[in-house]
């Protein structure tokens, strides 16, 4: 549950947060970590994930079934589906794709 005390997540992270979903899901072996658009720059995923984790707001359904559907790893300390948690999971995610890729490049 979101603390009353903290601002919730502001709607253009949010949104650039569900374009980055959409960029892992989609995210090839061998190709370059995808960039999504936040306050008119480009930006790597991985960057949009590491900064949705300082909110607590639930993510919605939809990104719920994404990223359960990819089978990535969340964090369970934190009840329900939050940014927090979600962006973690998928920061997590993009480091075992990095790894995994340069495994492959180099054999």
């Amino acid at each position: 549950m979101a603390d009353p005390e903290k601002p919730p997540i502001p709607r253009e992270l949010a949104e650039a947060f569900h374009n980055a979903v959409a960029e892992l899901r989609g995210w090839t072996l061998g190709g370059k970590e995808p960039q999504v658009s936040y306050q008119l720059n480009s930006h790597l995923i991985s960057t949009i994930c590491e900064q949705v984790t300082a909110y607590d707001d639930p993510v919605p359904e939809w990104v719920q079934t994404v990223l359960l559907g990819m089978q990535i790893d969340l964090p369970h300390e934190l009840p329900g589906f939050t940014y927090s948690a979600a962006g973690r999971g998928c920061v997590k995610e993009i480091s075992a794709r990095k790894a995994r890729f340069e495994r492959t490049r180099n054999l």
